[in-house]
């Protein structure tokens, strides 16, 4: 249907019955119908036809009306689309802006200045960085030692160098290179003491959750540093427990933001894994006995070496002495059978007798060796050792770590078994139960009771044998 361009309601019907249309009526003229019907005809016939135009025209804006209406609801929508888009990339663009310029658009509260307890700590923007991208960090950085060089390299560090490094979601981006590179001396979280570990756990804890970590994730590590410290090897005096609960926690904290990642996800890290700890305190004690052995050979090789040294030395001392004595005893019997006119006798012996040869240590104090050393109370004062039920050792200061039982030596808190013959001071060198040759005084590895630290001296003021 052709579109219609005039409006059918402004138009009106002509006059059929003037001269103008008289073609027209001479085509309806019929023996039954004159001029004046014919007119009529053709006037019923354009009333008709102006009907159906009208109603055409009405349908024809009512679909404009229609077409109007959904040309503006798409251009609203389209409007709409554009105006979120531009909000979204408005926001990425002040997002970014807020990364590279953070310190900018930090909100200051209008306050007075906080007292010297509540100020918060500055931590290493490199260490902040891990954090954000959920990557493993050390420790150390939230350590007084950590955040003493965060604050030295804030005030003194104005690099504006920028680097490229991988975000989050493995696009690049540029980042300052003091935020890329690490703190140099960073020490390992098995190296750390338990009081820098006590001290660094909540603060690390505060960081998580100031760099939007969630609270399931904090939660979480939060108790797992709890379980560390609720550990009985945490509060044990062998210093190797404490070194594999630290060593444990650095390697599952390190494994586990690795697997986080990864399509079969990471774990509760809160769950302690007591076989892995026990492996842990295996590897150390090990490591250690092996760097006892390696001391202890090369002692006893010096020792070996400086004994051939003092043995050469002996020897040719002695050879130049006796060599003197045989010429001065020669020259001696030759000047008296000289004196006495009469020829030494043929076949006669004359015995020469060797000089005593100097040892080159002198007897006496040096060569008595101390009194013996009680196991289990260190003292050298006369007692049964065997059946010692002491509960501190000899001057008092502190309490043993060894117990006799059944005359059998254990560790105290734990019933382990210690070897007797590595107190004693020439050691024991049976290398198949090497897990019982520690000092039953101190519990290191490097020495036995008689030569420890904490045992007592001969020069001490109690009364020794």
């Amino acid at each position: 249907m052709l579109r219609l361009d005039v409006d059918p309601n402004l138009e009106r019907c002509p006059d059929f019955a003037s001269p103008t249309f008289q073609d027209s009526r001479n085509l309806l003229l019929s023996p039954s119908v004159d001029d004046s019907q014919a007119a009529i005809t053709l006037r019923t016939i354009w009333l008709a036809n102006n009907v159906s135009l009208k109603t055409q025209w009405q349908l024809q804006l009512d679909a404009d009306a229609v077409l109007s209406t959904e040309k503006e609801r798409v251009l609203a929508e389209a409007e709409t689309t554009r105006l979120a888009a531009q909000e979204l990339q408005d926001g990425i663009l002040a997002e970014e802006d807020r990364k590279k310029n953070r310190i900018h658009h930090i909100p200051i509260p209008d306050r007075p200045r906080p007292t010297r307890s509540a100020e918060t700590f500055l931590v290493a923007d490199f260490a902040l960085r891990k954090v954000d991208k959920a990557q493993f960090v050390e420790l150390y950085y939230w350590t007084n030692k950590g955040l003493a060089d965060a604050r030295m390299d804030f005030k003194t560090v104005d690099d504006d160098s920028m680097v490229p490094t991988a975000a989050a979601d493995g696009s690049t981006v540029w980042t300052a290179a003091s935020a890329a590179r690490p703190a140099a001396g960073v020490v390992a979280d098995r190296l750390l003491t338990p009081w820098d570990f006590s001290r660094a756990a909540p603060r690390f804890i505060a960081s998580l959750e100031d760099r939007g970590w969630t609270a399931e994730r904090v939660r979480m590590i939060a108790n797992f540093f709890g379980a560390i410290m609720l550990h009985h090897y945490w509060t044990s005096d062998n210093p190797h427990e404490q070194r594999a609960l630290l060593t444990y926690q650095e390697e599952q904290r390190r494994a586990w933001h690795q697997a986080i990642p990864q399509p079969q996800g990471a774990w509760n890290i809160s769950i302690i894994d007591e076989l892995e700890v026990s492996r842990c305190l295996d590897c150390i004690y090990h490591a250690e006995r092996a760097r006892a052995d390696i001391a202890f050979d090369l002692k006893r090789v010096q020792s070996l070496h400086l004994r051939s040294a003092i043995e050469d030395s002996s020897s040719h001392s002695s050879g130049r002495r006796g060599r003197h004595s045989a010429s001065s005893e020669s020259r001696h019997s030759h000047a008296s059978h000289k004196h006495s006119g009469s020829p030494p006798h043929v076949g006669s012996s004359h015995s020469v007798k060797a000089l005593p040869i100097a040892s080159g240590f002198s007897s006496g104090a040096h060569s008595q060796r101390p009194p013996a050393v009680c196991a289990v109370c260190l003292g050298r004062n006369p007692h049964p050792f065997v059946d010692c039920v002491a509960e501190r050792i000899w001057d008092g200061s502190r309490k043993v770590l060894a117990k006799r039982v059944q005359k059998q030596l254990l560790v105290s808190s734990s019933d382990k078994p210690l070897c007797v013959d590595w107190q004693r001071g020439r050691g024991c060198p049976n290398r198949s139960h090497d897990e019982r040759h520690l000092c039953s005084g101190c519990l290191s590895l490097t020495h036995g009771a008689q030569n420890c630290p904490r045992s007592q001296t001969s020069d001490s003021n109690l009364p020794l044998p």
